[in-house]
């Protein structure tokens, strides 16, 4: 639980940072920040990322990633362990919503399932 906690953080790190910055740099929107992660998601090898759902106004998002190799690698499980990723998508809810996100892998393909999904939503007050 310790290691999945420190990806989770790493991740989170890594994808509030690029959400703010291809935000201010770049001046994307919301719809093309998540659309450019996905994309390089895809490209450095960890899965094919499809967004499912985008809702700025309920603060949630949802995306899906077909062959992720954290699941591949890691083998059978009782729970998700696509760890990393689950931070990244947390820390890009995070940067959009502009608030902490809860992050849940409510599917994985380490338990059999035939994609890892991810949902994010915001803690509102």
């Amino acid at each position: 639980q310790r290691c999945a906690d420190m990806m989770m953080a790493g991740g989170i790190t890594g994808g509030s940072r690029s959400a703010g910055r291809y935000k201010t740099e770049f001046g994307l929107n919301d719809t093309e920040i998540v659309d450019f992660m996905c994309k390089m998601g895809c490209e450095i090898g960890w899965g094919q990322f499809r967004l499912l759902e985008l809702d700025s106004v309920n603060m949630r998002l949802v995306i899906e990633v077909a062959e992720s190799p954290f699941a591949a690698a890691y083998g059978s499980a009782d729970a998700g362990v696509c760890h990393l990723t689950r931070g990244v998508l947390s820390g890009l809810a995070a940067g959009l919503f502009g608030m902490a996100v809860r992050a849940v892998e409510t599917t994985c393909r380490a338990r059999g399932e035939s994609v890892c999904r991810f949902e994010m939503e915001a803690l509102k007050a």
